[in-house]
């Protein structure tokens, strides 16, 4: 046996460890910096750990530590020989257990968190979740006996120790053999001490769990189908290697192998018309990597393109193909990053998230649809998909593919100022070209006597589709039934009491709701403010869309596609298999339907009300909206038979709407860069937004006043008292200054320099909190952010 002699931490330090063998025994081990998962901004930063002799605790894996009393999962970030100097060494514990066997998340992936963080200006664990969310975990300990139940010491111990006995009767009644530590405590009504006499007699032992782990790694049988993936019928016959190439699309796969083949870091902009097949391009370069033994990641920005993807790419990858995104399971997602570490997934599609995928031998990602703000994060780490994409690329070695019809505005600029490579596919695929568009002026309409929200341009090319047997696609980016509710007597209009937004009215359901907050109320039958009974729906969603279109073409099968239908797993896939079968005549959504999609049979496309997208508070306005009209214009006509596509508006002489008509992109950057250069808008300068947020407005006053007090005096130290560097603006409110109840202020940074920006306003953040103003308020921190400015 061996005797430990416990010692005062000061005699400690007096003499054990300023023993020369001591010291040799210590120099000898390795320490572990690693990040702890507790949900407690105190302990948002590392921590150090003695790794025990044996262990072998690596880079990435979860391992099991202690801290204060609990017992707490965290991820190695570090292992050093030497502790820092303001760390004395007897305040050092050890590390209990490793969790994982293999990093859950490689050295690799650890450099971008900490990029990540710093680009983001956010806390290293909020980059980590961000990396891998399953990372969190709680350890729970779980008691099971030792001995068989027919042993004759039990009936002993019952007047031996009976608090001991009634422990082993619960265990000898559990299902599972075992039992939390804490629930056994609970229906036993035993005190801690029990369970100590119970171990150092043999009676129990104990094994450490902790939910966030697959079960196979705590000894338990995985269920095999717990990692098939959803993937319906390809939709194109024609076998993927007979494929023809046009012209165009050869020349820009030989221009990107090439520049894979350089094994350097690129990022190139594709820029090519809706139709123009980007999705073979895409198909024929990857297919090149994976047999040359490279992997690739490739990025959509809709859940329901993932399946039409995947569909369209498994015949050529096969079982190397792994999906990921938020709509698969926590079990199926441990699993396939699991089986994309080990080598066994060459090639991930999915969401934004997906471009943290673990592959091993990673050397190109692909974005399609690059344009598309849901490849932005709403949520701390507000990280946008393209610049995670491009600094992996830089560390890899490897090429970035941009691909779009309508790329962002400061892709493009790039690529015509050679920062990154270009490729242009200008032409279609099929012989009919790009679909002409018309543009119906709504206020000739109301002139003429239609009320109606369809124009008579669309009401009659509705039917000529009808009784032709083909399909048509409208678009309302608006959900609901009606847009708010009001009352015509006095104009109160019906508002959220979390949110400074109006309710939108549902028929489905019966209720007004927030589309931020999910608050639901009934609908009002007489005005709170002044009692009238004339209380009205006004504006339009898809739902009263879909209602009025029922009426005005009752043979018809329509079908509807928005956050409100597609809320149940799997919906978007059966929404848009019953599409593609022609289950349906008249698909209606929201932009989601604009995107990527691919039905032969569509050949008209109508805008419901484009001044939806045109009139909003935010620079980039009329961008999304150009973006937004010649993307769903691109649905109609990508088959054997032409398109056509109608764009209903009340303001027909808007740039964004006649140009995007034209499908003349060109023309549409020449005139937006003009006005960004003039404005001082992106690409010519950066803007890092910060809001503040909490739930009394005088407080959030106060911190954005004291916030941007403090970023004015490092603007000022940096550059002198008489050049700020860079511009501050705000404090002001927010577009919407109230959601989710929390009052909302921002301030905005304005320059040239990001970087000089980011440091610059880190170091005012730092002053601010050392502030009490600080206290309880939230910031949300964006670097050139896609909405609100």
């Amino acid at each position: 046996h061996t005797i430990f002699t416990v010692f005062p931490s000061t005699m400690l330090r007096e003499s054990i460890f300023e023993n020369p063998v001591f010291r040799n025994i210590m120099d000898s081990m390795n320490y572990a910096e690693i990040w702890l998962d507790v949900p407690n901004r105190r302990f948002d930063h590392s921590f150090h750990y003695l790794i025990p002799d044996g262990m072998a605790a690596g880079l990435g894996m979860r391992v099991l530590v202690p801290l204060q009393q609990r017992r707490v999962q965290g991820l190695v970030i570090g292992v050093q020989p030497e502790l820092p100097e303001d760390l004395p060494v007897e305040r050092v514990r050890s590390i209990l257990k490793i969790v994982d066997q293999q990093a859950a998340i490689p050295p690799e992936l650890l450099e971008l968190a900490r990029w990540l963080s710093e680009t983001t200006i956010c806390p290293l664990a909020q980059a980590l979740h961000a990396i891998w969310p399953l990372l969190s975990g709680k350890a729970e300990d779980w008691i099971q006996p030792e001995i068989a139940w027919d042993d004759p010491d039990l009936e002993a111990l019952e007047v031996i120790d009976p608090p001991g006995y009634r422990v082993m009767q619960v265990l000898r009644r559990a299902r599972r053999k075992a039992l939390p530590r804490q629930t056994l405590l609970q229906r036993s009504a035993c005190p801690p001490e029990t369970l100590d006499g119970l171990f150092k007699a043999g009676w129990i032992s104990c094994e450490t769990h902790w939910s966030g782990t697959p079960r196979e790694e705590q000894g338990e049988q995985r269920n095999p189908e717990a990692t098939l993936l959803r993937l319906p019928t390809p939709p194109m016959e024609e076998a993927a290697d007979t494929r023809m190439l046009t012209p165009e699309q050869e020349q820009t796969v030989r221009s990107i192998e090439a520049w894979i083949g350089k094994q350097a870091y690129q990022t190139i902009l594709l820029h090519g018309v809706t139709g123009s097949g980007k999705t073979e391009v895409y198909r024929r370069v990857m297919q090149k990597l994976w047999q040359e033994g490279g992997d690739a990641i490739l990025l959509v920005p809709e859940i329901s393109l993932t399946a039409q993807v995947t569909a369209y790419l498994q015949d050529t990858f096969g079982e190397d193909v792994a999906v990921l995104h938020s709509g698969i399971s926590a079990a199926q997602k441990r699993q396939i990053w699991l089986e994309i570490l080990q080598g066994r997934k060459r090639l991930v599609i999915g969401a934004r998230s997906a471009v943290f995928a673990p592959l091993p031998h990673l050397r190109l990602i692909i974005l399609d649809e690059e344009h598309d703000g849901a490849y932005q994060q709403d949520e701390n780490p507000k990280y946008h998909a393209r610049e995670v994409a491009r600094q992996r690329m830089r560390q890899r070695q490897g090429v970035v593919v941009l691909g779009s019809a309508t790329p962002s505005l400061e892709a493009y600029a790039a690529a015509r100022t050679g920062k990154i490579g270009f490729a242009q596919m200008p032409k279609r695929i099929s012989t009919h070209g790009l679909p002409p568009v018309r543009i119906v002026d709504m206020r000739a309409e109301l002139t003429q006597g239609n009320r109606s929200m369809f124009s008579l341009p669309l009401q009659s090319k509705l039917r000529e589709r009808l009784e032709r047997g083909e399909q048509a696609i409208l678009l309302l980016n608006r959900r609901g039934y009606a847009t708010f509710v009001v009352c015509r007597e006095c104009g109160f209009v019906v508002r959220c009491p979390n949110c400074e937004v109006a309710l939108t009215y549902h028929t489905q359901g019966q209720e007004m709701l927030c589309h931020y907050c999910n608050h639901t109320e009934t609908p009002l039958r007489v005005c709170p403010q002044c009692g009238s009974r004339y209380i009205r729906f006004f504006g339009q969603g898809t739902q009263r869309v879909e209602e009025e279109l029922q009426g005005l073409l009752p043979q018809a099968g329509i079908l509807r596609m928005d956050r409100d239908t597609t809320r149940t797993k799997g919906t978007y896939e059966k929404i848009l298999t019953r599409f593609r079968r022609q289950e349906a005549d008249i698909l209606i959504g929201t932009q989601m339907i604009a995107k990527g999609l691919d039905f032969p049979q569509v050949t008209l496309v109508g805008v419901v009300a484009a001044d939806q997208i045109l009139n909003m508070p935010d620079f980039r306005a009329r961008e999304r909206a150009f973006q937004l009209l010649t993307q769903v214009a691109g649905r109609a006509g990508r088959g054997e038979k032409s398109g056509e596509v109608i764009i209903q508006t009340y303001e027909p002489q808007n740039r964004a709407v006649v140009l995007a008509s034209k499908h003349d992109y060109p023309g549409f950057f020449r005139e937006e860069i003009s006005y960004r250069r003039v404005r001082g808008y992106p690409p010519f300068t950066h803007i890092i937004q910060v809001t503040l947020l909490h739930e009394q407005e005088e407080r959030v006053i106060k911190a954005a006043q004291d916030l941007a007090a403090c970023i004015r005096l490092e603007m000022t130290r940096e550059q002198g008292e008489e050049q700020l560097c860079g511009e501050l603006l705000g404090p002001a409110p927010a577009v919407y200054i109230r959601l989710k109840n929390q009052y909302r202020w921002q301030i905005c940074l304005k320059g040239k320099d990001v970087t000089r920006l980011r440091w610059m306003l880190q170091r005012g953040v730092g002053r601010f909190y050392q502030g009490s103003v600080a206290s309880g308020i939230r910031l949300n921190i964006q670097v050139d952010p896609l909405n609100g400015v």
